[in-house]
């Protein structure tokens, strides 16, 4: 339904009750909030009636353009049929299950379970407690430690800001909490300009193996790290960095996380960024734009540890498949999302 109201009446009504996220709200309250009313393929309509080009795709996850027919079919379709149920306690849904299959079909390889959450926050939440639950049961509990680059993003929960290499995201909450670890992150530019950018990407190398021995490698639970550093500034790794991070934290019997949030799902020309530089990781988060966003959607994958998997809201996992064309009981889920 069109709303009648005028652009200024809702930037004003705006302003008195909703709290943006990532917003300067001094500056928003001086200079308006930019409402946005109609999206179509690529552009965007505003409340002034500006058509506007989106090229940051929502926030990276419009992936086939806004109102796609397809898509908004099926939710109808699945609205009436069955809106939602979780897969607590051994259940599911018909959709849940088909859409679990097709993403394991194009998953990166040894990667054959797959647990959805609401956002990229909530994986990396999921993801740490996996990882923490995997290693005691390999008796390695003092392996507790995370380790991410300078220039990272993994999320807003105290925990996965703790991991961001941000320092406009940590300082102001005293984070990271102890445990988290920073390494350089492979951007010469704004570092060291006077190295060139596989030379400086040689020295990241270095100087993480260096604080992997400080820290004791026995400590060190996982290495996480984006492919392409996207909140940082759309980073993309010098040749080969990607694959020696990997084979590092091999060496010294690390896990390594492939968080894809923003390169999953053909962004780059291949289902996941982990396939181009071949880093075969041993866990995968991927998510933004795999329910084309219509509803908040991350997506787990993971091996080494068999796990009864929580999916979650009926239509979601309907519109998913438009986009995408164990023993032990796990105990992570989230209500909305699975």
């Amino acid at each position: 339904m069109r709303s009648t109201v005028s652009p200024d009446s809702l930037a004003r009504l705006d302003a008195q009750h909703h709290l943006h996220p990532f917003t300067n709200h001094e500056e928003m309250h001086t200079k308006g909030t930019h409402v946005m009313t109609r999206g179509e393929g690529v552009y965007l309509w505003d409340a002034r009636g500006q058509k506007l080009l989106d090229g940051l795709a929502g926030l990276w996850c419009v992936n086939v353009g806004y109102s796609c027919n397809e898509i908004v079919e099926a939710v109808h379709e699945q609205m009436r049929r069955l809106p939602y149920y979780c897969s607590f306690f051994n259940t599911t849904t018909e959709s849940a299950i088909e859409l679990a299959d097709k993403i394991s079909a194009v998953a990166p390889r040894g990667l054959g379970h797959v647990m959805f959450t609401n956002s990229g926050s909530e994986a990396n939440e999921t993801a740490l407690k996996l990882i923490r639950g995997y290693l005691k049961l390999r008796g390695q509990s003092k392996r507790s430690k995370i380790i991410t680059r300078k220039y990272s993003y993994h999320g807003v929960t105290l925990a996965t800001t703790s991991m961001t290499g941000l320092s406009n995201c940590t300082e102001p909450f005293d984070l990271p909490l102890p445990g988290f670890v920073q390494v350089p992150g492979p951007l010469a530019y704004a570092a060291d300009k006077e190295k060139e950018p596989d030379a400086y990407g040689r020295w990241c190398l270095e100087e993480t193996e260096r604080i992997i021995l400080r820290e004791d490698p026995a400590t060190i639970a996982a290495i996480f790290a984006e492919p392409i550093q996207g909140a940082g500034g759309v980073i993309v790794p010098p040749a080969g960095y990607l694959r020696a991070l990997c084979d590092l934290a091999r060496k010294h019997g690390i896990l390594f996380v492939a968080d894809e949030v923003i390169t999953g799902f053909g962004r780059l020309g291949s289902w996941f960024a982990s396939e181009l530089w071949n880093l075969e990781p041993r866990r995968a988060r991927a998510g933004e734009g795999l329910d084309e966003r219509l509803s908040p959607r991350s997506v787990r994958r993971w091996c080494a540890m068999r796990s009864r998997t929580r999916l979650s809201t009926a239509v979601i996992w309907r519109m998913a498949l438009l986009t995408a064309d164990t023993r032990r009981v796990a105990r992570r889920g989230w209500r909305i999302c699975g």
